[in-house]
């Protein structure tokens, strides 16, 4: 195809709505992953999403599956795992929690707060928002939990895939583990992981500790937008920009 066809095909799809470089995200992390891949080699990659939340708003992996992409989101709110039923169906969608190895299988009590990306299944921090803060406990859930590790074996042989990204509170706890414990060939490629965190006060810092671990686990930092860090895998070699 010439340049002036690729132009004119280019100039369609965008009259048609088509937007290549649309994210999803807060802060653009899918752009930056999908850069990241394109230097990796990886066209097609593989996702797991922890903390999904939704199908697309502030989303990390929506741009990635409306490129035909799969993978698994898992999100512990039974109220929003429908949305993904309708408008991620070709994803495995899991109404689970993430905890330690050790509770597997478990079923926890999960409170749905008014703000829902605020909900979680400790009941101080739940207490804590309703004295706080304006947030409210809307209803108690019998949710099921997973160990991180143990639904990478089920459901992809004990390889994660090539993307993990995080929204999900203890995750130094929960996620570094199982990084740590895998072998480094099946650990994900690129981790995306929120690392900034905030104070009762409102105020805001960077969870250097965070960083710091998974750096130890095998990763280096390859952005960082603030509210999150994208770290790439330190055995995976990539093609410089422009390709070669």
């Amino acid at each position: 195809m010439g340049h002036n066809l690729k132009l004119r095909a280019r100039q369609w799809l965008v009259a048609k709505g088509f937007a290549p470089n649309k994210s999803y995200s807060q802060c653009g992390e899918d752009l930056l992953i999908r850069f990241l891949f394109d230097l990796l080699g990886v066209s097609r990659p593989s996702y797991i999403d922890l903390g999904a939340h939704h199908p697309s708003y502030l989303s990390n992996t929506k741009k990635l599956y409306s490129e035909g992409c799969r993978g698994i989101n898992i999100e512990a709110n039974p109220a929003l795992i429908a949305s993904f039923h309708r408008h991620r169906s070709k994803d495995l969608n899991l109404n689970i929690g993430i905890v330690a190895e050790e509770r597997d299988g478990e079923t926890v009590e999960f409170y749905v707060m008014n703000v829902p990306a605020l909900s979680t299944f400790s009941a101080e921090e739940a207490r804590r928002l309703e004295t706080e803060t304006s947030t409210r406990i809307v209803d108690k859930v019998s949710v099921p939990v997973r160990g991180l590790s143990s639904v990478v074996e089920e459901y992809r042989a004990g390889i994660f895939p090539d993307l993990l990204t995080v929204d999900i509170e203890g995750t130094d706890a929960l996620v570094v583990p199982a990084l740590a414990r895998t072998p480094v060939e099946r650990r994900p490629k690129v981790v995306c992981i929120e690392t900034l965190t905030y104070s009762e006060s409102g105020a805001a810092s960077k969870l250097v500790d965070l960083i710091d671990a998974i750096v130890g686990t095998g990763y280096e930092v390859y952005a960082d937008t603030y509210i999150n860090t994208i770290f790439k895998r330190s055995d995976v070699a990539h093609r410089n920009a422009s390709g070669a």
